[in-house]
């Protein structure tokens, strides 16, 4: 009966850890208690870009988005959100969406009002055959995936690293 009482005991602290495992993932690791920041996938970024044409900010390292970036993205620093009107749409993405979540995170706190986190990135993007640009200004299907091992979820386009 102990036996029992245990298992489901730790049964129960499982499906408690994987729920709340679930909610950061979907909410965010920075964003996950604060209802200020919305977290979505590249087909619903793509829609909000023709609908609210937000500040469209890359939250990864100079040298991924000299590779290739969305079209009219800008390089994220903290201090470019100084100069960002306020109650300007804004749509961040990273990698995979934990770069632009702590970004995102940054710019509600510093009262921004509708800020979009893109929790798929730029390789929902890329996989989503939207299209990207070099640093150029031309378009590419080249992506920097961060590292090797992140390279394995990029499905249309070719990874560098």
């Amino acid at each position: 009966m102990l036996k029992k009482r245990s298992l489901l005991l730790m049964l129960g602290i499982l499906l408690i850890l994987a729920f709340g495992m679930f909610y950061v993932f979907k909410n965010g690791i920075y964003t996950s208690f604060s209802g200020d920041v919305q977290r979505i996938e590249a087909i619903e970024a793509q829609s909000i870009l023709e609908q609210k044409q937000p500040i469209i900010l890359d939250a990864r390292t100079l040298e991924e988005f000299q590779t290739s970036h969305l079209e009219g993205a800008i390089y994220y620093t903290e201090d470019i959100l100084e100069k960002i009107p306020k109650d300007q749409p804004l749509l961040i993405y990273c990698t995979l969406g934990v770069r632009s979540n702590r970004a995102a995170k940054v710019a509600s706190d510093k009262g921004f009002k509708e800020v979009y986190d893109m929790k798929d990135g730029i390789l929902g993007w890329a996989n989503g055959s939207f299209p990207l640009m070099n640093q150029d200004g031309l378009s590419t299907d080249t992506v920097h995936t961060y590292n090797k091992s992140v390279s394995s979820m990029l499905k249309k386009g070719t990874a560098v690293y």
